[in-house]
């Protein structure tokens, strides 16, 4: 897509939470531009010594009819982009034909009202060709102003919307990566670890070795600077295979592993980083599994979609737990792609899916 078609189809992308902070501003500023107009157009007539009645009737016809165009075209704007916002086509003609049809056609029902408070009278052709050629030029030229003043207004808006969104998205993002390192860096983990090497290399060094590389690969990815706030989905099932292998190491048959990439191509697509390893870590720590009744996790990604889940089997007494986890990736997933994690629970299993997208960004 070119830059200038997307700069066409901006303000019909904004987010109807922009719209509602501009609305207000939107008024205030078509109130601003109807007493500037009206200002110039009292000095003016004042030099060149028209008379009262008629600045009179100038001033109330066309302050009525600046503020009247203007409000009208805010509720046609907010209609478009309520119903339109991902049709840039239906969008454009929406809000531009019927914006200009609306103000010519107040111009024609202004005039009369304007005649009738200057003379008290009709005359008897009230409008002819070079008059509603007038009405045109003057109607296109009004809603014209208009568009450029609502189009900066909005875009002002929504510039400052993404940078406060962004803000939060990397208040988060730190969250998660901090979350991630007290996690490896806790004694328990390691304490765990660390034993399960030992007994591995007692028992069968090749198997420690094993162990040892996927604690390595594990610990250097999550404590590594992870310079971007997103990951590829290649990326986060890495890391989970290396985190999944230990745990199959610790829990041999009690826990099975099924990882299924339909499209190999999502690979590349993107997620925020650091979004299924806790959903994994959950899994394990809140649930009763053996050889008998094992702890079935999969990993499946689908279409534009990957899904973890797991066999629900749930520990009588619970360990301590803020949900921090979980619920730091939703606030991170929805302030990055305006979408939202499904949670849900569906034949005794525990499922979370989120949409993957093509690119970093998934607003551009």
């Amino acid at each position: 897509m070119s830059k200038e078609k997307r700069n066409i189809g901006f303000v019909a992308q904004t987010s109807i939470s922009a719209l509602h902070m501009s609305l207000r501003d939107l008024k205030r500023a078509n109130i601003f531009l109807g007493l500037v107009l009206g200002g110039f157009s009292f000095f003016f007539m004042l030099i060149f010594k028209v008379p009262l009645i008629k600045i009179g009737a100038v001033l109330i016809t066309g302050i009525f009819y600046v503020q009247l165009t203007g409000f009208l075209l805010i509720y046609i704007l907010k209609f478009s982009i309520v119903h339109y916002r991902n049709q840039i086509f239906k969008f454009n003609m929406c809000r531009y034909g019927i914006s200009w049809v609306l103000a010519i056609m107040l111009q024609f029902v202004m005039f009369p009202i304007f005649l009738l408070m200057e003379n008290n009278t009709f005359p008897d052709h009230l409008y002819h060709f070079k008059l509603i050629l007038i009405f045109m030029a003057t109607g296109l030229l009004t809603a014209g102003l208009f568009f450029l003043m609502h189009d900066y207004i909005v875009v002002r808006n929504m510039k400052r919307e993404t940078e406060l969104e962004n803000s939060k998205l990397l208040i988060k993002a730190e969250e998660a990566k901090t979350l991630l390192l007290k996690k490896q860096v806790h004694p328990h983990f390691f304490f765990n670890s660390l034993n399960t090497l030992k007994a591995l290399y007692k028992k069968d060094p090749v198997l420690g070795e094993k162990y040892l590389i996927h604690l390595a690969d594990f610990m250097r990815t999550s404590v590594s600077n992870h310079t971007s706030l997103v990951a590829t989905l290649k990326e986060e099932i890495a890391l989970c295979e290396n985190y999944l292998q230990m745990q199959k190491v610790r829990f041999g048959d009690a826990l099975i592993i099924k990882i299924t990439i339909i499209d190999a191509d999502k690979l590349n697509w993107y997620l925020p980083f650091f979004s299924l390893q806790p959903l994994l870590e959950n899994a394990i720590k809140h649930n009763m599994f053996t050889k008998l009744i094992p702890l079935v996790v999969e990993i499946e990604q689908h279409e534009d979609t990957i899904k973890v889940c797991n066999t629900l089997n749930i520990k009588k007494y619970k360990e301590n737990s803020t949900q921090s986890g979980l619920a730091n990736l939703c606030e991170r997933y929805f302030m990055w792609s305006k979408d939202e994690v499904m949670i849900y629970e569906e034949d005794r299993k525990f499922i979370v899916e989120c949409k993957l997208y093509p690119n970093e960004n998934p607003n551009n």
